[in-house]
């Protein structure tokens, strides 16, 4: 038996400040997978399912603006940013990465420049 271990990301606010769970984001460790589902009427609904940009995903999170999906991958890949498709909610192309060896959590400021 394969046990799989996933950390799940439901986002909590649209970019206009309202509730939008209209997407669920999965990352699948050791198969190095990121899973997007639409939620519709209480049903989940596989619409893409990528690489993760490197090896053991650990934790993801929404930028504030709902643009972007940072992924931290702990093994090899660092800090990954994926574009995300603000209407269908797919990940996009990778965007940058950034070198954090042994990366298992991500914290955005709340503060603005």
């Amino acid at each position: 038996m394969t046990a799989f271990f996933a950390s799940v990301l439901i986002p909590a606010m649209a970019r206009n400040g309202r509730p939008d769970q209209r997407f669920l984001y999965v990352s699948t460790r050791f198969a190095e997978l990121i899973t997007v589902f639409k939620i519709s009427h209480g049903r989940l609904e596989q619409i893409q399912q990528t690489g993760c940009g490197g090896i053991h995903p650990r934790d993801m999170v929404l930028t504030p603006d709902g643009r972007y999906l940072l992924v931290a991958n702990r093994t090899q890949g660092g800090l990954v940013s994926f574009q995300l498709n603000p209407e269908t909610g797919e990940l996009l192309d990778i965007c940058s990465r950034v070198p954090a060896p042994e990366a298992v959590s991500i914290v955005l400021s709340q503060h603005t420049i």
